[in-house]
C-alpha cells in the first residue's frame, strides 16, 4: 500500500478582521452634517420664499435656555425648556456662536453612531 499524496495547494492564512470599524465613513459624514448644519441656517432660516424654516423649534429652545444661564438664571425660565440644565449650561459655555450648539449636536450623534457599530 502506498500512501496517497495530495496535490491542493495549500490553505491559505487569512489576516484577522479588525474589530474596528473604518474612520473614514464617519469623519466624511460628521464633515457632510456640520456643513450642512452651518449652511442650511443661513440658506432656509431667514429666506424670503416663506418656506420651512430648517432650524427646529426646539433648538431655539436650547439657545434661550442657555442665554438664561449665561445671564446667570435658571435655563427653566424659558417656559417650555424640559431637558436637563447641564445642555443649557455647556451651550451657555458656546459664548455667542449660534452654531455651536448645532456643531455639538452633530458631534454627539456621530460618536453615538459610532458607539452603536463597535457594540455590534
Amino acid at each position: 500500500m502506498t500512501a496517497a499524496i495530495s496535490l491542493s495547494p495549500p490553505p491559505t492564512i487569512r489576516p484577522p478582521q479588525s474589530t474596528t470599524p473604518p474612520i473614514t465613513p464617519f469623519l466624511i459624514g460628521l464633515i457632510l452634517r456640520l456643513s450642512i448644519a452651518t449652511l442650511f441656517p443661513l440658506l432656509f432660516d431667514n429666506s424670503a420664499t416663506g418656506g420651512v424654516q430648517y432650524t427646529d423649534v426646539d433648538y431655539l429652545v436650547f439657545t434661550d435656555a442657555a442665554s438664561h444661564v449665561r445671564q446667570g438664571h435658571s435655563p427653566y425660565r424659558r417656559h417650555t425648556y424640559r431637558y436637563t440644565p447641564f445642555l443649557a449650561a455647556l451651550l451657555a459655555s458656546s459664548s455667542e456662536n449660534i452654531n455651536f450648539g448645532r456643531w455639538l449636536f452633530c458631534l454627539a450623534d456621530a460618536v453615538c453612531g459610532w458607539i452603536i457599530i463597535l457594540l455590534r
